[in-house]
């Protein structure tokens, strides 16, 4: 499926055939789209007494790498995500449990999966904490592929957060590629089992809430040309109960054949009013 060619290009072409003295446009060639990000997408629990481990090991990996590591906190079905008897909300969401299933299940807790790659002396995705930094570091030397900008408006008085997506592919690509989009939450302050017990007062952050997409992602076409252009709105009504302003939204185009499930790039953006 062919996708539509960048506007600005219809623009520089009409406007050089009506110039007395029209510049040469060079051939569309790779752009510097910027840096790459990644997404580190960790499964936990109230009750996994390892994973505020895993939580502060992202948290110093965000402040190691900056604002290009984009983390997801998976609270999926199972008894570590079973709410406590002290608990006040319900972290798990069919999304999670897809997700887990999909991606696969951990060996043990924390795990994490970093881009959707599988390390080269691995065949599982889900990888313990020791091998996160490395992984994101590779990641984050290759280029990126394509652009990702995020476009997004909130109604207060609605709760209705709509969503515009934009992708530039920065190469040609003949195999499928899919959009996914979450809605995260931070600063959720409940319940959690630690090794030293019951932490009643912790702070979630980066809880998937929400996908706007199906779980494994919205195709977005299957034959890209170097410049082709792709747009999708969503479109959501964000519960009372979730603060709006602590929402984060993360978009990713991502493979989903077989083992091969890479992200390709990612964007994020926090919900304004």
């Amino acid at each position: 499926m062919r996708q539509a060619t960048i506007p600005i290009l219809l623009f520089l072409m009409i406007w050089s055939a009506c110039s007395e003295n029209a510049p040469t446009i060079p051939p569309l060639g790779p752009q510097d789209l910027g840096e790459r990000n990644v997404v580190i997408e960790e499964f936990t629990g109230v009750r996994c007494p390892n994973c505020p481990d895993g939580a502060a090991e992202i948290e110093n990996l965000k402040a190691r790498f900056g604002d290009n590591v984009i983390a997801v906190s998976i609270h999926s079905s199972g008894s570590f995500a079973f709410p406590l008897a002290e608990s006040a909300y319900d972290f798990r969401t069919d999304a999670g449990d897809q997700l887990l299933e999909f991606l696969g299940q951990p060996l043990g807790y924390p795990s994490a999966v970093v881009n959707r790659i599988t390390p080269s002396n691995s065949s599982r995705l889900q990888q313990g904490q020791a091998i996160w930094a490395g992984l994101i570091e590779e990641v984050l030397q290759q280029p990126p592929s394509l652009s990702i900008n995020l476009v997004q408006a909130y109604d207060t008085t609605s709760r209705e957060l709509t969503l515009d997506v934009a992708i530039l592919l920065n190469e040609a690509i003949s195999d499928p590629l899919f959009l996914s989009v979450m809605l995260l939450e931070d600063g959720v302050v409940d319940a959690q089992l630690d090794l030293s017990g019951l932490i009643e007062e912790y702070e979630h952050n980066h809880i998937l809430r929400f996908m706007l997409t199906p779980f494994d992602g919205e195709s977005i076409g299957d034959q890209f040309a170097l410049g082709d252009f792709i747009e999708r709105q969503f479109s959501f009504i964000v519960p009372q109960e979730w603060v709006a302003e602590n929402c984060e939204l993360v978009a990713f185009v991502h493979y989903n054949e077989g083992s091969n499930k890479a992200i390709l790039q990612a964007e994020n953006s926090r919900i304004q009013d």
